[in-house]
């Protein structure tokens, strides 16, 4: 895992468990400093939660940032993540995309739209989700105060991903990163 000597708490009704089904009953901060579960497999919600028409047409009208906020606190207990910090955490994450909506809807010809995921430092859609994966790493790094590194490989995440992950972390004091390269170069 990211942080092998991680040892798991139990605090909240939103539990994670393995898709390989050897762990059960972790939280999100449990699942997000580990990374892989210690069987091999990956974390997903014991359950899901349930979305009624009425939730889902009261966040029509909420911003990109708002509506991540909303759909993150099914997942996150306020336990963990107070509203507030929780607010301040996705706002400060996807304040630096190229739009000020975060994400952009085109409207092509014949009523065709196309969802431009694109404005975040990569250029990538994954910037989306790891701009706050990155912000939430730190929240919980500060509060506990281990040390901890992130070990990418350069060759899995591409030359524009590399490049933007030293100005992402680079307001967070909680996290260090180190690259692993296959040599001789990255495609």
């Amino acid at each position: 895992g990211a942080i092998s000597s991680y040892s798991k708490r139990t605090v909240s009704d939103m539990q994670y468990c393995s898709t390989r089904g050897g762990v059960q009953g972790w939280d999100f901060q449990d699942v997000l400093l580990s990374g892989y579960a210690p069987d091999g497999g990956m974390f997903m919600p014991e359950t899901l939660p349930t979305l009624t028409p009425d939730t889902l047409r009261s966040w029509s009208s909420l911003s990109y940032p708002q509506l991540v906020t909303e759909v993150c606190s099914l997942f996150i207990p306020t336990e963990l993540i107070p509203r507030a910090d929780l607010d301040g955490l996705v706002s400060a994450a996807l304040s630096g995309f190229a739009v000020p909506g975060v994400v952009s809807l085109a409207r092509l010809k014949g009523g065709l739209c196309v969802l431009e995921l694109f404005h975040g430092e990569t250029l990538a859609f994954k910037d989306l989700a790891m701009t706050c994966t990155v912000r939430f790493l730190d929240y919980f790094l500060r509060k506990e105060k281990p040390a901890a590194a992130i070990v990418l490989s350069g060759h899995i995440l591409g030359t524009p991903v590399v490049q933007a992950i030293p100005k992402v972390l680079e307001a967070l004091v909680g996290v260090d990163m180190v690259m692993v390269y296959p040599g001789p170069a990255l495609t």
